[in-house]
């Protein structure tokens, strides 16, 4: 509801361009959906120019036409959103704290929980912020973690995919009480609402200009 107050103020200034900083980050996907929602139909209907900043690839690729991708300040790269697959990585082993975004200090972060080597993690939306490759790296040490150190992870998370991935049992809440709970092979037969809601705003959010 925040969110959409904010974009309600500022269009009372009727600009002819907005700047959407990390819009959806640390929101739920059904939010994400709802502002996903009513910056598609602002561009669309409106006619207002969008400069959409973040480390979501996912969302990136889906929402925007071209992309400038940033590091330490500067563009080291201008690409066609459909042809993000073919951008340029970049290594970041030497970077400076002050260098490294927020979803690169959320990896350091997990990184010095490891170096206390815990038999228990609780990884609260581990990887939100990060973008699709540093989040898929982390995804991977942690399932090599807990193969070779018989860890036991709980993972809270809005974002089923990574669920899926690094779970093996699944409990969905909504309003502080278990609505569903399943195996992750269970997740394509599930009956709940909310669950459902989940799993379509896992799948990513599709543009009305790019159904047009």
């Amino acid at each position: 509801m925040g969110r959409r107050i904010m974009i309600s103020m500022m269009l009372i200034a009727s600009p002819s361009l907005i700047i959407a900083d990390e819009p959806t980050s640390a929101l739920d996907v059904t939010v994400r959906q709802q502002v996903l929602s009513i910056l598609d139909e602002l561009v669309i209907e409106r006619n207002i120019g969008l400069i959409f900043i973040s480390h979501d690839l996912n969302l990136v690729r889906s929402f925007c036409d071209r992309v400038l991708i940033m590091y330490a300040g500067r563009i080291v790269e201008t690409i066609a959103a459909k042809d993000l697959h073919n951008a340029k990585p970049l290594n970041f082993r030497y970077g400076y704290p002050h260098q490294l975004s927020g979803g690169q200090r959320q990896s350091v972060a997990i990184a010095r929980t490891l170096i206390l080597e815990p038999r228990i993690l609780l990884l609260d939306e581990a990887t939100s912020a990060l973008d699709v490759s540093i989040q898929a790296e982390i995804l991977n040490l942690l399932t090599d973690l807990r193969e070779r150190e018989g860890l036991t992870y709980i993972l809270v998370s809005h974002d089923l995919a990574v669920v899926a991935h690094l779970c093996d049992r699944v409990a969905v809440m909504q309003e502080g009480g278990f609505v569903e709970v399943a195996t992750k092979q269970q997740l394509l037969d599930v009956t709940h609402s909310y669950t459902r809601v989940l799993m379509d705003g896992t799948r990513g959010y599709v543009t009305a200009g790019k159904n047009r």
